[in-house]
């Protein structure tokens, strides 16, 4: 079972040096109980984690519910979005991927999250975590309501609901490459977004050139600016690459 609480609510499960959380674990019996220390992503939400028998889950989670009437909220509040899921740092955060490896997409191309809502979601897609999605279709749309991929050219709003444009429409193949086999597709996105496409160190936008097979440049751009991001490849790495940056 997890519980999400406020972050500033964390330190009255806690207590002085721990005291709290372990007389809570003594008197609950269960087998775990834990406050990760980082907030879910894009949140200031904090996960409490317990682990036993249904009956000693109840009587600890009343336990914890007379904590936090005792210390409400303080500052900001942002709950927790699972579309904000961390797949590279679940661990960190109390995550949950679910009972699953999978995750469902629905034919508008937003994801279906496979873990409670507030807990976490599954990893993106059928792919598991590292195959490749079989063969789908372009998105329509970026979940969160983000801009489309595969839209227009570069100086043209993306349009929900536009097709993508033709083999060839941006640019030739790369040296070394069949000539009419690669393409190059570019979008623009917000500033905002660019850190949650990009993931920690870069990391998120390495795994999804990895696992596309497409080369993807996002451009540096002015702050507060639209971002241009170019993919090239053959149209099977683009649509691919697309599947997975709706994934953010």
């Amino acid at each position: 079972m997890r519980l999400l609480v406020h972050q500033s609510q964390a330190g009255c499960v806690i207590g002085k040096a721990g005291a709290k959380i372990k007389e809570l674990r003594e008197e609950s019996r269960l087998r775990a109980l834990k406050v990760y220390s980082n907030p879910c992503p894009v949140s200031t939400d904090r996960v409490v984690q317990l682990v036993g028998a249904p009956e000693e889950l109840l009587k600890s989670i009343q336990m914890v519910l007379e904590l936090l009437e005792l210390a409400p909220p303080k500052g900001q509040v942002a709950n927790y979005d699972a579309r904000n899921f961390d797949e590279f740092n679940y661990e960190q955060y109390g995550g949950w991927i679910g009972g699953g490896q999978t995750r469902s997409v629905r034919p508008d191309g937003i994801g279906n999250m496979g873990g409670p809502v507030g807990y976490g979601a599954a990893p993106p897609h059928h792919m598991g975590r590292g195959g490749m999605p079989p063969q789908p279709a372009a998105p329509q749309a970026m979940q969160r309501g983000g801009p489309q991929l595969g839209g227009p050219p570069m100086g043209g709003a993306m349009q929900p609901g536009a097709p993508p444009p033709p083999p060839g429409a941006f640019g030739g193949p790369r040296p070394g490459a069949p000539r009419g086999m690669e393409t190059t597709q570019q979008v623009s996105i917000p500033d905002s977004l660019t850190g949650s496409i990009m993931g920690r160190g870069g990391q998120r936008i390495k795994q999804i050139r990895m696992e596309s097979g497409a080369d993807i440049k996002i451009d540096k751009g002015e702050p507060g600016q639209d971002r241009i991001i170019t993919i090239r490849g053959s149209q099977e790495q683009i649509q691919n690459a697309q599947y997975l940056l709706q994934m953010w």
